[in-house]
């Protein structure tokens, strides 16, 4: 009996292993680090070829040449099936620019369709509003980003998309600062990237939060 133990006790982490694993995983619907591009490669599946990756220390990222990341502007990952979820990336602003990040595709209320949500964050501000084909647009208050955040800086960023809420909120350090938070319209998700010329990009991951 003796013997057994030392071989049930493996067994069992094994296990434990194997079902953490599996929970982790299968809630990530979608991740791109920029390690498997060499340094200086410009892939053809963001921006058509524009943008470049870039070492640094060990660390892939890449450096954003401005507009749509997915070419077009029409492809989205997830497309509209995102509804709850949270995404993970870390930024850094090498000069005055701008991000607008689409975080919705397609959604309603009453008579107002959207065709995309745009949270735009610059070092001192951000900013969420709705657009649609015919340039009509809903503006939510902004916020002021205070202390204003730091050129050639890293900066870890999480945003929470629910049905009908978006919270921004960047981690300096080992707090967590809430810079957005307010209820939205009602849709679905599909996220893309736009911007200005003036960034860098790097570990974006998607988590679909577990339901309640």
């Amino acid at each position: 009996m003796k013997k057994l133990w030392p071989a049930l006790g493996i067994l069992i982490s094994l296990l434990n292993l194997e079902v953490l694993g599996t929970d982790s995983s299968d809630r990530i619907l979608w991740q791109e680090n920029f390690s498997r591009f060499p340094a200086g490669f410009r892939p053809g599946c963001y921006h058509d070829g524009k943008g470049e990756v870039l070492v640094e220390n060990g660390k892939h990222f890449y450096r954003f040449p401005g507009g749509f990341m997915l070419g077009s502007g029409w492809n989205y990952y997830g497309a509209s099936h995102w509804k709850n979820y949270v995404l993970r990336f870390q930024l850094r602003f090498t000069s005055k620019a701008s991000l607008y990040l689409v975080v919705k595709r397609g959604g309603w209320r009453e008579k107002f369709n959207y065709l995309w949500y745009y949270v735009t964050i610059t070092p001192a501000q951000v900013s969420v509003n709705a657009h649609n084909l015919t340039d009509t647009k809903e503006d939510l208050p902004p916020r002021k980003i205070e202390p204003v955040l730091e050129t050639g800086r890293w900066y870890d960023f999480e945003i929470k998309v629910t049905a009908r809420n978006i919270q921004v909120c960047v981690l300096d350090g080992k707090e967590k600062r809430i810079l957005w938070n307010q209820e939205v319209l009602a849709g679905g998700g599909g996220i893309d990237f736009h911007g200005s010329v003036g960034f860098d990009l790097t570990n974006i991951e998607v988590e679909e939060l577990e339901s309640k």
